[in-house]
């Protein structure tokens, strides 16, 4: 926890089984630290769901994440999952630069 916000760094493979287990337990921390606010740093995953995947996802799996004020910090090339998450009606802002992101969390 900083400054009233958790900051989560996300690594390995997100695929398959793997990605719906990475959720679940992001959900039990972000729940026993009663947080309000995240920074997810997902540049480290390496193997990720397809961006198509997330539309899917989103709609048939709950998720604190859904209900916080939260941020995404990625890797410019992965700017398609930015696009999958609009597009699945979330509103998680998504940011490649870690200081632009806990500035923009803050207000």
């Amino acid at each position: 926890m900083s400054d009233g916000f958790i900051e989560l760094v996300v690594s390995g493979n997100a695929t398959g089984s793997n990605f719906e287990k990475m959720i679940n337990e992001v959900d039990v921390i972000l729940k026993t630290n009663h947080s309000k606010k995240a920074i997810f740093d997902i540049r480290e995953l390496k193997g990720r769901i397809e961006p198509g995947e997330i539309y899917r996802f989103v709609r048939t799996h709950s998720s604190i994440i859904y209900e916080i004020q939260s941020v995404i910090v990625d890797l410019p090339e992965n700017a398609s999952y930015h696009t999958a998450t609009k597009n699945a009606g979330l509103s998680l802002m998504w940011f490649t630069d870690m200081d632009t992101a806990r500035k923009w969390l803050k207000k």
